[in-house]
């Protein structure tokens, strides 16, 4: 701008300038009238030209600007509850944001998370964790616990005072229980595929996969059991796309430790079964088609009893739509957690 001023005042002393006709030895009272007239509408001509140029840069100044910086991401373990749990942190809490908490299922850890994790974070601070007896947390048959105080404890030590909880299959029933235990803790509740304290399991609602899978359990055979979960109506739909069968496998492979320890996990008492009424809060309910027939009835029992639960169906998945369906899955939770 200060080089354009420079030309303007350049041009001003050519002929015809206001500095000319004062300047000429013949110049009348009309002429120095005409000379101020000139003076005038040059400064005016000169004090539009930098509005322009704003007006024209603004422009491309709000288009250029960078974007907001992504959230701090902080991977750790913490020391509760006579454990480690490690985790992984996006976000600061007490920033503002609301806070979502992502719990896995049985056979996983906290990768099971990685399509939600970046997704969520825009909006959310999100906590993901490997459960005790899961990925790089501590073991489960050490002493007695409670999955539910586990992460009860390891929201206080992060500073996380009110959160949504997000749980597939286990993740499912401690999200329930953390509800019921302490409910000041929790704003909303999505149930992926849920477990559920308390629910009366049989070996009859299984196909075949179940005695193979007990087989392996028996014989110590990490390999068999991995490949008899993996062909379980849980996880055929998944293990069945080729971008999922390598990730599932190694997920599973490297949790196997879960299926073999003697978990001295305490169930709580009284269980969830009977005590869905008392969850007060909105609740999603997502199923799998294909889901095993035990899942279904838990959803079911949930859609009952809960007086603000509604379902999310997806047809043709099984255990793990967020895996599955991973941009379907994001959207419509994210809706709900949005309160939409």
């Amino acid at each position: 701008m200060e080089a354009s001023g420079d030309a303007d005042a350049l041009r001003a002393r050519g002929p015809g300038s206001p500095g000319s006709a004062l300047l000429s030895p013949d110049a009348d009272t009309a002429g120095i009238v005409g000379a101020a007239g000139a003076r005038h509408r040059g400064g005016m001509r000169h004090r539009m030209r930098h509005l322009l140029l704003a007006a024209a840069l603004l422009p491309a100044c709000t288009r250029t600007r960078s974007p907001a910086a992504p959230p701090p991401v902080r991977a750790g373990v913490e020391a509760v509850n006579g454990t480690t749990l490690a985790y992984e942190l996006r976000g600061r809490p007490g920033d503002g944001r609301p806070a979502v908490v992502l719990v896995h299922g049985g056979g996983f850890d906290r990768r099971l998370w990685d399509a939600q994790a970046e997704s969520f974070d825009d909006d959310f601070t999100v906590l993901r964790y490997d459960a005790r007896g899961f990925g790089g947390s501590g073991r489960a048959d050490a002493d007695s616990f409670a999955h539910h105080e586990d992460l009860a404890a390891l929201l206080a030590r992060l500073g996380l005072t009110r959160v949504s909880v997000v749980g597939q299959s286990l993740g499912g029933r401690i999200a329930v229980d953390l509800a019921l235990t302490h409910p000041g803790l929790v704003e909303r509740l999505v149930l992926v595929g849920p477990g559920l304290s308390g629910w009366p399991w049989a070996r009859a609602d299984f196909g075949p996969w179940a005695a193979d899978f007990s087989a392996a359990l028996r014989a110590g055979d990490t390999t068999r059991a991995v490949d008899a979960w993996l062909a379980s109506d849980y996880m055929r739909s998944a293990a069945a796309r080729p971008e999922l069968r390598d990730r599932l496998r190694r997920l599973a492979r490297e949790n196997a430790r879960a299926w073999f320890e003697q978990t001295k996990e305490r169930e709580l008492a009284p269980p969830a079964v009977g005590r869905l009424r008392e969850l007060r809060v909105p609740v999603l309910l997502v199923l799998g088609s294909t889901d095993e027939r035990p899942i279904h009835r838990i959803v079911d029992s949930l859609a009952a009893a809960v007086p603000a639960a509604r379902r999310l169906l997806f047809e043709g998945a099984g255990h793990a739509p967020n895996l599955e369906e991973p941009d379907r899955f994001n959207r419509e939770v994210l809706a709900f957690l949005r309160g939409r």
